[in-house]
């Protein structure tokens, strides 16, 4: 919301960034499905793409499970699916209900102890690569060098990058300017006119809202984009017209 737009006028927001479970040095401790909705409905988000806490810090598959259950919870939720290089005689996370159901995959490489270029992973890339299902990964879980190169191997993938500091934003415009399918999530991007300059140099279109709660504050986020200098046809996109067309059906996250 621009600081002329009447307040009834609220542009609803899409959080393509959303992890709900415990987690006790999180700046938002919000574990509830009903109460992750409520502060939703307060911020006017009406639509998220979620996953659960524990599969990031305990066991992917069972974490993938619980994401289903979570965000049939949570209204306008769509499961994110996480994804890692399996195991020898593990089942391959394409035959999961997880998988089938997401809107798209994400991935934690660096605290996983993995490499985002594993061999292990091509087939689960082929699939996402063919129905162009997005890859959510914070910049702090792999390196751009790294990230080009699976821009660069993958361009059907497109790839939405989080936690992006001002201090690689030289990195990251090398970066957007040589791979289409590279965007910027706005979980955590907090530099003095950054998204002004993002949008500026590289359009809107390369541009997603997303919290990144409970990890950073959901608040925050929102006041990011609504007090920045964009217009409403830039600010629309960026709240929830990039992630409905990106997403990997046009259903895949429609506001309550």
């Amino acid at each position: 919301m621009t600081a002329n737009e009447p307040e009834t006028d609220v542009i609803e927001l899409i959080d393509v960034d959303c992890q709900l479970g415990v987690l006790p040095d999180a700046p938002t401790q919000i574990a509830d499905p009903a109460d992750l909705a409520a502060v939703q409905r307060r911020l006017h988000i009406s639509g998220s793409v979620l996953a659960a806490v524990s599969a990031w810090l305990h066991d992917p598959a069972t974490g993938n499970a619980e994401t289903l259950e979570l965000a049939a919870q949570v209204p306008g939720a769509r499961p994110a699916v996480l994804i890692t290089p399996p195991l020898r005689g593990e089942p391959s996370v394409l035959d999961s209900p997880a998988w089938r159901s997401a809107v798209l995959a994400t991935a934690a490489p660096a605290w996983h102890g993995w490499a985002l270029h594993d061999p292990a992973l091509d087939p689960i890339y082929r699939a996402m690569n063919r129905i162009r299902r997005p890859l959510r990964i914070s910049a702090l879980q792999a390196s751009w060098s790294s990230l080009e190169r699976f821009a660069s191997t993958w361009p059907g993938i497109p790839l939405l990058v989080g936690e992006i500091g001002y201090r690689t934003l030289r990195e990251l415009a090398g970066v957007l300017d040589r791979h289409s399918s590279v965007h910027v999530v706005l979980s955590n991007f907090s530099a003095h006119q950054g998204l002004e300059w993002l949008v500026s140099e590289f359009g809107s279109g390369r541009v997603l809202f997303g919290s990144g709660t409970p990890w950073q504050e959901l608040g925050a986020a929102v006041a990011r984009l609504r007090w920045s200098g964009l217009d409403r046809t830039d600010l629309v996109a960026i709240a929830h017209g990039n992630a409905r067309r990106l997403l990997s059906t046009p259903e895949a996250v429609t506001t309550r």
